[in-house]
């Protein structure tokens, strides 16, 4: 097993995106379990590559070695009224089209999205063109010529994990499907979004009875 290879042009490269607390743990995992793969040092390295998104640095923080910081997103460092007012000001048509006229986001930089979903797509919305950007250098560096000989030639597996009792991952994994697609065409590649959510009920037994009606 050792020296097990897959056939050349069989690999198709894979993205795994955690967000939140929970989905960034699970990928945590799933990168854990990868290295012990058979062929991981000699192909999958080059062709799998595992991302974090969060409005926790600590919860981040928390995470092991095998999710690099260049693949780890913070969405909650800024003033979120700060941005709201801004955007409003300008007269943002693509903030304006969803962030209701009355909201009115919590004051200063505060770690995690306190279960308001809209906290985190503002988050994901500001920070979105640096998003981009990071996700266009992982995806990149998975179509080096260097491991043309194992990579399925234009296809593009990506895995969003979230579950949605909290407000990160709740809050923006449409808009992370998105961009994400869209960072994939743009490189020629045809990509295939795969959600794994995890529903809230799995979580009632974690989440302190007052949250329950906020998941």
């Amino acid at each position: 097993m050792a020296d097990y290879r897959a056939p050349a042009g069989s690999i198709i490269p894979k993205l795994f995106i955690g967000m939140g607390g929970t989905g960034s743990r699970v990928v945590d995992r799933i990168a854990a379990r990868a290295v012990k793969l058979p062929n991981w040092d000699a192909q999958l390295k080059n062709l799998v590559n595992f991302v974090t998104l969060d409005t926790n640095d600590l919860d981040q923080d928390n995470l092991s070695d095998r999710i690099p910081p260049r693949n780890r997103i913070n969405i909650a460092a800024f003033d979120k009224r700060k941005a709201v007012d801004g955007f409003r000001r300008s007269q943002n048509h693509q903030a304006e089209h969803w962030i209701p006229g009355d909201y009115q986001p919590r004051e200063g930089v505060r770690p995690g999205a306190g279960q308001i979903r809209i906290e985190s797509r503002l988050g994901f919305f500001f920070a979105s063109p640096k998003i981009k950007e990071q996700l266009k250098e992982i995806i990149q560096d998975t179509m080096s010529p260097r491991w043309a000989n194992d990579r399925k030639q234009g296809k593009y597996s990506v895995y969003i994990i979230c579950s949605l009792a909290g407000g990160t991952g709740s809050g923006s994994f449409l808009s992370m499907a998105y961009l994400v697609q869209e960072v994939c065409r743009e490189l020629d590649q045809e990509p295939r979004i795969i959600g794994n959510m995890m529903l809230s009920t799995l979580l009632t037994g974690v989440v302190e009875n007052q949250l329950h009606a906020n998941i």
